[in-house]
């Protein structure tokens, strides 16, 4: 994917800019934009093909419901999905349990959209732009692979979303009683995202880090029993349900999260599966979505230092945005590279914090036309290179993999009644592994 556009494709990214430089042209209009995208969106969710890592969280959050997790039977990742399986197909009484499944992972989907969308118009001040990013965001191949099964990757990365949100909200109502449970509830956001999938532990750094400088206006000492405090309490707290499980089956809870893991990466290198790290990262992200991001970014800050329109620092210092979306998209950088053998949707874990420090740097300088014609050439790139995993998602409901392993297992559990009816009884073991999809 060349990263020039066309002449005239840089033209068209350039017209269409001059809206974006200025004020949103009403909700009426973003709303009729939006819709349509939201519903893309869930027919993506819903139509992509059955993978095979759902199954084990579908199981095991419909083994929860009437077993204990790691002690009564394996799962090998952090517990907090499951359980809230577990407790979404007992409240529904849930017999499609792929559609359910899917589902929440459109919900996860939809909730980042709409925190990014907020963040991202707060900062430029413009919901054209605020809509660009969007496009940027989930038209990365990686962001689709995070959000196309049933499985931890939506949860983790919408609860470190939300972790995001309420930290900048604790910063900015710095003056207000509120202020202490905006970052207590970060706190437990994050916890979500770890308890869900291990490897966002590295993004507490980042957030620590900004709850000792921000807000700026306070004293060090106070800084930390005001906001970091009430972070790291929520976070203890957040894990406390995964310390429980820990405490039931620790050796079972530690294999399952690390040592399994290990295990896993070791064999994988000795056999040569997946390649190297370095070679994934070479292979499929140079020359993706996601190097358009970089080359944007760094592309914007030039201008950003080259106009002395704005600057990076001001008398205050970066603003929190900036410095949490930086150091988030770095430390997800990290989770994306400690799993081995490496997927696509590790590194989806920055992109959103990526894009959310592309519309810092943009708000800078907006007024200047460069600025604005590299910001319309990524939106364009983006939707050019990944549009098409959208359209082609697209069709009946009766293509959806939920409604057609539901009715797969319903034709296996039919035969099989017919079978236990007229024959012997070797079937009645299979007959209740096929009581539900």
């Amino acid at each position: 994917m060349a990263f020039v556009p066309p002449l005239r494709l840089h033209r068209f990214a350039h017209a269409g800019l001059q809206r974006l430089s200025h004020e949103s042209g009403g909700a009426a209009t973003l709303a009729s934009i939006c819709v349509p995208l939201m519903a893309l969106l869930f027919a993506f969710v819903m139509g992509r093909a059955l993978d095979h890592n759902e199954h084990m969280y579908l199981t095991a959050g419909h083994l929860g419901r009437d077993a204990s997790m790691y002690a009564d039977f394996a799962f090998l990742q952090m517990p907090y999905l499951p359980a809230l399986y577990s407790y979404w197909f007992a409240v529904t009484d849930a017999s499609h349990l792929l559609m359910w499944g899917r589902l929440l992972t459109f919900l996860c989907a939809m909730g980042s959209a709409l925190l990014v969308f907020h963040h991202a118009r707060s900062i430029s001040k413009s919901g054209l732009v605020a809509l660009g990013a969007l496009f940027v965001m989930f038209m990365n191949k990686n962001v689709q692979a995070v959000f196309d099964e049933s499985s931890n990757y939506a949860l983790s990365m919408f609860m470190s979303i939300l972790a995001f949100h309420c930290m900048i909200l604790g910063i900015g109502r710095a003056g207000t009683c509120m202020r202490g449970g905006w970052f207590f509830t970060a706190g437990i956001a994050m916890a979500g995202a770890i308890g869900t999938k291990l490897t966002y532990a590295p993004l507490v750094i980042p957030f620590c880090c900004v709850a000792l400088l921000y807000p700026a206006a306070l004293a060090p000492g106070r800084r930390a029993a005001r906001t970091l405090l009430p972070f790291i309490v929520g976070l203890v707290l957040g894990l406390f349900p995964a310390f429980l499980y820990f405490a039931e089956s620790p050796h079972s809870f530690v294999y399952s999260n690390v040592g399994y893991h290990l295990e896993n990466a070791r064999w994988s290198s000795e056999v040569g599966r997946g390649g190297t790290r370095m070679d994934f990262l070479i292979r499929r992200q140079v020359g993706s979505e996601s190097l358009a991001i970089v080359i944007g970014l760094g592309l914007l800050a030039h201008r950003v230092r080259a106009s002395n329109a704005a600057t990076l620092r001001s008398r205050e210092g970066p603003t929190p945005q900036l410095v949490l979306t930086t150091l988030l998209a770095c430390a997800g950088l990290i989770t994306a590279w400690l799993p081995f053998p490496s997927q696509y949707p590790y590194y989806g874990v920055p992109i959103p914090f990526g894009v959310l420090a592309l519309v810092v740097v943009f708000s800078k300088v907006r007024s200047d036309s460069g600025a604005r014609r590299t910001f319309g050439a990524l939106v364009v790139i983006a939707c050019l290179s990944s549009a098409h995993r959208y359209v082609r998602e697209l069709g009946t409901p009766s293509d959806w993999p939920g409604l057609k392993v539901h009715a797969a297992a319903q034709h296996i559990r039919s035969a099989l009644r017919e079978a236990q009816a007229s024959g012997p009884q070797e079937g009645t073991a299979c007959l209740a592994v096929a009581e539900r999809d």
